[in-house]
């Protein structure tokens, strides 16, 4: 039986990773990348200094939305790539 539950657990986890990686992830991105465009057209279309102002900080918060996701998307990617990374010392090895 305990078999059972740690193929259930292996199973959920490589969902949910994958769940992460084709859903979650670039919905991050979109709405980030929709937020920073969204203040560009604020910034361009604005009349007043307060529209200008607003749009600007839009653009502020898009811009960290982006850096946000390229930071989760790097450690996602490198705390689950750990078996494809060479530990052999033979192949880091250069002669």
């Amino acid at each position: 039986m305990p078999h059972s539950s740690v193929q259930f657990a292996a199973v959920a986890t490589n969902r949910a990773q994958q769940f992460l990686v084709d859903y979650f992830f670039p919905f991050l991105a979109l709405i980030s990348a929709i937020v920073f465009l969204w203040g560009l057209i604020t910034v361009i279309m604005a009349l007043e200094d307060d529209q200008k102002h607003d749009g600007k900080r839009l653009m502020l918060f898009g811009a960290i939305g982006v850096l946000i996701f390229i930071l989760l998307w790097s450690v996602f990617y490198f705390t689950t790539s750990v078996g494809y990374v060479p530990t052999d010392p033979a192949l880091l090895r250069t002669r």
